[in-house]
């Protein structure tokens, strides 16, 4: 029951995002409706949010912490020079932009733990909402070039419903694309000297990026955080590992192998 009552909290404001961004859609003059100008400003601090969290990169807990109070100075900073005005859209946005400081304070605390093993954990949220907010963006374009009344209003009705969809009823089907986005790049970037430099690493389930790089320390295991006896930084390259295991195939259950000792 609790963990219901986290997921309801946790997508609330989205949902009444979604449902006021509809209303500013389909009945604009209805009292307490978004203007256009407001659908622009919260969709363009959304991305700046979303952005920022992203160029923070190794840091992010601190960026979930600090740009919700950004943005919320910017939100008040509109309000004040009457750039914006009351709305259901600016309310639920201010209620958004709080439970994201509240969600990286917890997540900076590790209420949420490891994000490998987490997916309600803010970092692996903040992914799929770049992929979200990317991918709806070409509605928003396409939605311009026909000139739409209100393409700000349905891009936000769309982009903040299935944000709340993809952290519940979509987020396994969702998760399978950054998943899959990670496998190619892995494969674009492996040359023979990263093999030389890493090892078995690289075809391991538990491989993570060490932030920041250097050499001898090239990755993170992420089996550390479950199993003490793992360093979170080994030493590269590693040759045999007793906590190796194959990442899992598309549609398949993981595949689990003991390394074998190369030389």
């Amino acid at each position: 029951m609790s963990s219901l009552r986290h997921l309801a909290m946790g997508t609330a404001p989205e949902v009444a995002l979604a449902l006021s961004f509809l209303l500013a859609w389909w009945a604009p003059d209805v009292v307490g409706a978004a203007t256009p100008e407001d659908c622009r400003s919260i969709m363009m601090l959304q991305g700046l949010l979303i952005l920022a969290a992203v160029l923070v990169g190794g840091y992010r807990e601190t960026s979930l912490a600090l740009f919700p109070l950004v943005v919320g100075g910017c939100v008040l900073w509109l309000l004040a020079m009457g750039k914006a005005g009351f709305s259901w859209a600016w309310v639920s946005f201010v209620w958004f932009v709080v439970q994201a400081f509240v969600d990286g304070l917890r997540a900076h605390r590790g209420y949420f733990g490891s994000a490998r093993e987490n997916p309600d954990h803010p970092h692996r949220r903040y992914d799929r909402l770049v992929l979200l907010y990317l991918g709806t963006a070409v509605l928003f374009a396409v939605l311009w070039l026909l000139g739409s009344r209100n393409p700000w209003a349905i891009w936000g009705t769309f982009y903040f419903a299935l944000s709340a969809a993809v952290d519940t009823v979509l987020r396994d089907r969702f998760e399978r694309i950054p998943r899959g986005l990670l496998r190619w790049m892995q494969r674009r970037v492996r040359t023979p000297e990263s093999d030389a430099q890493i090892g078995i690493c690289l075809d391991c389930a538990h491989l993570q990026p060490a932030i920041p790089s250097r050499p001898g320390r090239m990755i993170r295991c992420g089996l550390s955080t479950t199993d003490p006896t793992f360093p979170e930084y080994p030493t590269t390259p590693i040759l045999t590992c007793d906590g190796f295991r194959r990442p899992a195939v598309d549609g398949g259950l993981a595949q689990d192998a003991a390394s074998e000792p190369t030389t």
